[in-house]
């Protein structure tokens, strides 16, 4: 079989390494000297890679790095940047330029920002932030892809809690900051009946005001700290295994352990370790089952999306894993903008779906209304998919669009897209009806308006004038009037 992604001359994801002459991740690039990602950066100088950190004294170790997407609750004005840039340094948050690579990617970055060595955040205009955690190395040894995937699983449920030690009260203190900033006046904090410490935004989706120069709008109901898990949804994890022994990472030329671990790691239900919270109670707990025990040979041969001597990427609907040797490297900074472009979008449509779909029975949705929802996502959506910058390189292009195939958002934006179809024909349907309703209303009160004004001549009738009445007309109003009344209702 020929080699779908062959190393060769013709092998633009093999021959154009980022650095490179046109290329955007280049010197003088954001991801490059002058990036805030760089020395001095919050992911740089003084990262979690330290000297007491395993990555130190031990070459093959895995970085977690941590997706954690939240809704602030609306669009975000420029006027509310001040608000959020203060309200995040009183927490510790230092504000970095915008990198100029994903600037490329979106118009739609608000402001980045970075903290404690190992934090980054990301806001959105249209009303997402997205904050990237990298998290404690994990030491590895030969068959490390189960013990991994099954800590990752864990350590995603602790988050989705806010049980996962500081880390959760630092998480809960920035978004509720950032959706304070786009309350009126500051947002008012209580303790919450969860974890000690914890705070919660004292607040209800329904009475929430936006801040005051986004007029009188409501915030989602998604940026409710009730909503779902106390106010985020999911938490995603790009795994970089870091392998200082050199050599390419190429599946080919894995041993048969090495593409055992890989295609665990990219499909965990494999190993019964599948994260996702709602199916664990279906996992079997079969003591004899060897999750090793797997032919790979007939299993299909994952693409490597960045073929270089230092850096290997395999991308599936479960994982991004990345082979290593330095931890950071532009490739990884590349993936973090991809990612949190992609991440800040998938939850923004998730939102807009699942808070229509729960739309309270006793608030009516208007046409244009609803008419105007779908033309401003699908607007915003466009506007996602299609780079602004053409200068792009062709693989970037491709690591992006496979990103974004495998994360479903194109099958969520689908499913949106649909059910506001379906609200609008739904709606059309009741106004309709309501109209029908008016108009018989309508079209009896004008019948009995006519109909009065020959009244006179059946009061004359009925008090005996009837030299100027003549009966057989009369008989002929009345025989009708009765029948089309009837005939007005029964019309539809």
């Amino acid at each position: 079989m020929e080699d779908p992604n062959p190393i060769n001359a013709t092998n633009p994801a093999y021959i154009t390494d980022p650095i490179s002459a046109g290329d955007p991740i280049s010197a003088g690039d954001p991801i490059s000297a002058g990036d805030p990602i760089s020395a001095g950066d919050p992911i740089s100088a003084g990262d979690p890679i330290s000297a007491t950190d395993p990555i130190n004294t031990n070459n093959h170790v895995i970085i977690p790095q941590r997706y954690i997407p939240f809704d602030v609750g609306a669009d975000i004005p420029q006027s509310a940047k001040a608000d959020l840039e203060n309200a995040l340094g009183e927490e510790g948050w230092c504000i970095v330029d915008t990198p100029a690579f994903l600037r490329s990617l979106s118009l739609d970055v608000l402001l980045v920002a970075g903290k404690a060595d190992r934090w980054r955040l990301y806001l959105f205009t249209y009303g997402i932030g997205v904050i990237v955690f990298r998290d404690d190395s994990y030491p590895i040894g030969e068959r490390y892809a189960v013990d991994y995937c099954a800590q990752r699983k864990t350590v995603h449920k602790e988050i989705l809690t806010f049980e996962y030690g500081d880390f959760s009260a630092e998480m809960r203190r920035t978004i509720d900051s950032v959706r304070g900033c786009m309350l009126p006046g500051k947002a008012k904090l209580r303790p919450s009946a969860g974890t000690a410490g914890e705070a919660k935004l004292h607040s209800s989706a329904g009475e929430a005001k936006l801040h005051p120069s986004a007029g009188k709008a409501k915030l989602r109901p998604s940026a409710d700290s009730d909503w779902e898990h106390q106010g985020i949804s999911y938490v995603m994890t790009v795994s970089l295994i870091l392998d200082r022994d050199g050599g390419r990472k190429d599946y080919r030329l894995f041993d048969d352990l090495g593409k055992k671990n890989l295609q665990i790691m990219l499909q965990p239900s494999l190993a019964h370790t599948e994260d996702t919270l709602s199916v664990a109670e279906l996992e079997n707990r079969d003591e004899r089952f060897d999750p090793y025990d797997l032919d790979v040979s007939r299993m299909a041969e994952p693409r490597n999306w960045v073929r270089t001597e230092d850096c290997a990427l395999y991308i599936s609907w479960s994982a991004v894993v990345m082979y290593l040797r330095d931890p950071d490297s532009k490739y990884v900074k590349m993936i973090e903008y991809l990612e949190a472009d992609l991440q800040a979008m998938w939850m923004y449509t998730y939102c807009l779906y699942t808070n229509l779909k729960k739309w309270p029975a006793d608030r009516k949705m208007s046409v244009p209304w609803l008419r105007r929802q779908k033309f401003n996502f699908r607007r915003k959506y466009n506007e996602f998919l299609g780079d602004s910058d053409a200068s792009l390189s062709s693989y970037i292009t491709d690591i992006r669009n496979e990103l974004i195939r495998t994360s479903g958002v194109a099958d969520e934006t689908q499913n949106y897209l649909e059910y506001l179809d379906f609200c609008i024909d739904e709606t059309e349907g009741r106004v309709a009806e309501q109209q029908r309703k008016y108009s018989i209303i309508s079209e009896i009160l004008l019948f009995i308006i006519a109909y009065v004004q020959i009244a006179p001549m059946f009061y004359d009738l009925l008090a005996g004038n009837y030299k100027d009445i003549k009966p057989a007309p009369l008989l002929i109003v009345a025989a009708v009037m009765l029948p089309a009344i009837w005939l007005i209702i029964r019309k539809d």
